[in-house]
């Protein structure tokens, strides 16, 4: 990325980091209040709410320090790229678990309950961690030659074709965007977690209200105290 390039999609990573932190935090807490982890869709969104979380909170400052070029050892460079590829993929693949558990709840209404158990869907959890971490850590292992690359991939079809370091880049923030756009797109549009995200904002509110009455009366009584005590010393100086 070019010095001028780094000024324009830093600041925007800031914010997406910041979207992704406070949006995914947000659903993680309405869910865990609202008492629905028992139900397989709200396991499913709760767990991809975790890998955005990561991702604000670990993979797009990891993509910082790997665009403005910090000085660090080979497999310590590899390593970084590695724990960013896990998170996105991560999140891409319970994306899908989201998906397909849909596919089911509408396939095989009946028999759905009865199919997605408890603990097969904390196994399919499991199995998108396990996987998302096996297909991302490969490199590590000794495979970080020149198919591993996108763009050496799109050099193997076409040889020709060169990739614009802009388009990497553009590339790169929208994928983190996704983190940050999720928890609108899957989570806030879900009736219990729209309630449990209201009732914080009432308390929120309310507690805000509280404490400003509370200080309007401190302050009230701060100053009839002085008014009853500028009153005592003027009857004390006629008498």
């Amino acid at each position: 990325m070019g010095s001028s390039a780094v000024w324009v999609f830093l600041p925007l990573e800031m914010i997406i980091a910041v979207a992704c932190c406070l949006g995914n935090a947000l659903v993680i807490w309405a869910v865990w209040t609202c008492g629905a982890l028992r139900q397989p869709t709200f396991c499913f969104i709760v767990s991809l709410a975790v890998a955005d979380f990561l991702v604000g909170l670990v993979a797009i400052p990891i993509a910082v320090l790997v665009d403005i070029r910090m000085t660090t050892s080979f497999y310590g460079c590899l390593f970084m790229c590695c724990v960013i590829i896990m998170l996105q993929v991560a999140s891409v693949v319970l994306l899908l678990a989201i998906a397909v558990d849909r596919f089911l709840r509408v396939r095989i209404p009946l028999t759905y309950k009865s199919t997605v158990s408890k603990k097969r869907l904390w196994i399919v959890v499991a199995l998108c961690w396990v996987t998302a971490a096996l297909l991302s850590f490969i490199p590590m292992f000794g495979w970080h030659g020149s198919l591993v690359f996108l763009t050496v991939t799109v050099k193997l079809y076409s040889p020709n074709i060169e990739v614009p370091s802009v388009a990497i880049d553009i590339g790169v923030l929208l994928s983190h965007a996704n983190s940050a756009i999720n928890p609108i797109v899957y989570a806030f549009k879900i009736p219990k977690i729209k309630e449990a995200c209201k009732k914080l904002w009432r308390r929120v509110y309310h507690d805000r209200e509280q404490q400003s009455e509370q200080n309007t009366t401190q302050n009230n009584a701060e100053n009839t105290g002085k008014r009853d005590n500028s009153t005592e010393n003027r009857s004390t100086n006629l008498s």
